[in-house]
């Protein structure tokens, strides 16, 4: 089995023996071991595939009763707070 970084291999290597397990009852009887290698161009994307692909999180949109919410947090608040709080507000549209 090949996978695209270090981090997956940990992952894959860690559920190991669930994964053989699941696979001689599902469909691989005679399975004996599953080999991990990492293969990085799995992982690597050309930017053209980066701009097709859509992206992993809808873009979210503070609306502006939310910011009012926000401003009267803030007015409540003190230091860092107020100032983060305030910040947020600002990104309403």
């Amino acid at each position: 089995m090949e996978c695209g970084s270090s981090s997956w291999a940990t992952r894959l290597n860690y559920e190991r023996m669930n994964l053989l397990s699941t696979l001689r009852r599902e469909l691989l009887r005679d399975l004996s071991t599953i080999e991990i290698k990492i293969n990085p161009s799995l992982a690597s994307t050309t930017p053209d595939q980066r701009r097709k692909s859509e992206p992993a999180f809808p873009e979210r949109v503070l609306s502006l009763q939310a910011a009012e919410y926000l401003k009267v947090l803030a007015s409540g608040a003190e230091g860092k707070v107020k100032k983060r709080l305030e910040e947020l507000a600002k990104l309403a549209k």
